[in-house]
């Protein structure tokens, strides 16, 4: 029989045995999450041809009937700034590009000659500014006033917003083919400006020998080129996550990059991202940035491009643009209305027609 100071020691420790208990019990299991595409689509059978945010709230599509929509919500509620009806009359609206929440631009096709180029200075009312040529290859604005576009061999220059156009270069250039010296001549494709003052352009393979790279420090007024000899390689896209880190995009889908500004390029081992033209690379930082098809085939890499990963994304229409809007946020767009967001969600999270995603880690402290 226990004398009372044993069981009072025993009460106090049942006491403490019962209190670790109840505190351990309180103590919450560590969260848990997954990354998913959900649908935040246009409620109209409209074909969008391209999307644009400028965070994970704020952003427009592009499309059919001469459509421009603004969200301020994610995608939760759509407002046509331009056209929105699906029996519109007026031609399509594409390549969007956005500076800010405030400038954007975007061109519509006519049924010959230029194309209009329309301009927002406020995020909200659009306005003709001036045209880009039928033909051209890609076009980038570095301010409200300052851009380029590329048509044939040559890059054009604006300062009042694409009002008017200058040449300021042509590219052509001679290359030894099997032994013999054949004149060249460049079609610009793809161009990209990682600072207001430094851009890159690239032309699609010569004679099936070279690919051309262009480069300008002043914002597009001047411009100088030089040849990237590859029998293999025919360039169509190109982007740079700083002003000399870069990725160009073949025909063919493989990828090439160059640390040193577009002097030196080596193939990435790893997936392929096909599809022609609308198959496009985009980074959110210096690491991360993703590829996207438009048959739903998503490359991305989390370290700046040395490795990329793959996964088939099966999405009920096909893509026509993306927007990479943060390390957890994103979004696609394509036939019939449809959006899809990208977002990082609780394990046990639910949404109709949700689509599962690889979830992107977050930034290393580097």
């Amino acid at each position: 029989m226990m004398n009372s100071r044993a069981q009072r020691q025993l009460c106090t420790l049942t006491g403490l045995a019962l209190l670790v208990s109840a505190l351990g019990a309180q103590t919450p299991a560590p969260a848990r999450f997954k990354a998913i595409f959900e649908p935040v689509s246009y409620p109209q059978d409209l074909e969008l041809t391209d999307i644009v945010f400028v965070n994970d709230s704020v952003g427009w599509v592009s499309g059919a009937a001469g459509t421009i929509l603004n969200t301020r919500n994610g995608g939760k509620t759509w407002t046509a700034q331009l056209g929105g009806d699906p029996q519109g009359a007026d031609r399509p609206i594409a390549q969007l590009r956005f500076l800010s929440d405030k400038i954007g631009f975007a061109v519509q096709s006519t049924n010959s000659g230029d194309h209009r180029l329309y301009r927002t200075t406020d995020g909200e009312t659009w306005s003709e500014s001036g045209t880009v040529g039928q033909h051209r290859g890609d076009f980038q604005f570095t301010s409200a006033e300052n851009g380029v576009y590329l048509y044939g061999k040559e890059i054009l220059h604006t300062t009042d917003g694409g009002k008017n156009w200058k040449s300021v270069y042509s590219c052509d250039v001679s290359l030894a083919v099997k032994g013999l010296t054949k004149n060249a001549t460049c079609h610009f494709e793809s161009v990209a400006f990682p600072t207001p003052q430094i851009g890159y352009a690239v032309s699609r393979n010569l004679e099936q020998t070279a690919f051309v790279i262009a480069k300008s420090t002043n914002g597009g007024a001047e411009w100088t080129a030089w040849t990237i000899p590859d029998p293999a390689a025919s360039a169509e896209y190109i982007v740079f996550t700083d002003e000399t880190t870069g990725f160009v995009r073949m025909w063919g889908g493989k990828i090439y990059s160059t640390p040193d500004g577009g002097k030196t390029w080596a193939v990435v081992a790893g997936p392929t991202l096909e599809g022609g033209k609308a198959a496009k690379l985009k980074f959110v930082d210096r690491e991360l940035g993703w590829g996207m098809s438009p048959y739903g085939s998503l490359i991305y890499t989390v370290d700046g491009g040395k490795r990329w990963m793959s996964r088939k994304l099966r999405f009920p229409a096909g893509i026509n643009g993306f927007s990479l809007t943060s390390r957890s946020g994103g979004y696609v767009a394509g036939e019939h209305g449809m959006v899809y967001r990208y977002r990082i969600v609780p394990i046990n999270y639910k949404a109709a027609n949700m689509i599962d995603a690889p979830a992107m880690p977050a930034r290393s402290a580097r």
